[in-house]
């Protein structure tokens, strides 16, 4: 699989996210984002999906991810959190 990918995913140096971003690619016809050029993106909010803050909160917590739920939900190991707790 490895010889398959080029670009960004050659330098995924960890083999199990390595495998999780060319699953991902699969999905989406090989095509590799960080391939793509420059011109050819089209930055136009009507071409964007019909979606809901809802979806989208779905998707980031049900989601398959390399964290489980426990990890997930441990809200005080944050680092964002500790660095807002010790300012305050």
């Amino acid at each position: 699989m490895a010889g398959l990918l080029s670009g960004y995913s050659s330098t995924i140096a960890d083999a199990a996210s390595r495998k999780r971003y060319a699953e991902k690619l699969e999905l989406v016809g090989r095509i590799d984002p960080y391939e793509v050029a420059k011109g050819d993106w089209q930055d136009d909010v009507d071409l964007w999906p019909a979606i809901t803050q809802l979806q989208v909160c779905m998707y980031l917590i049900l989601a398959p991810n390399p964290y489980s739920e426990k990890d997930f939900f441990n809200y005080k190991a944050w680092t964002a959190t500790r660095i807002l707790c010790e300012a305050g």
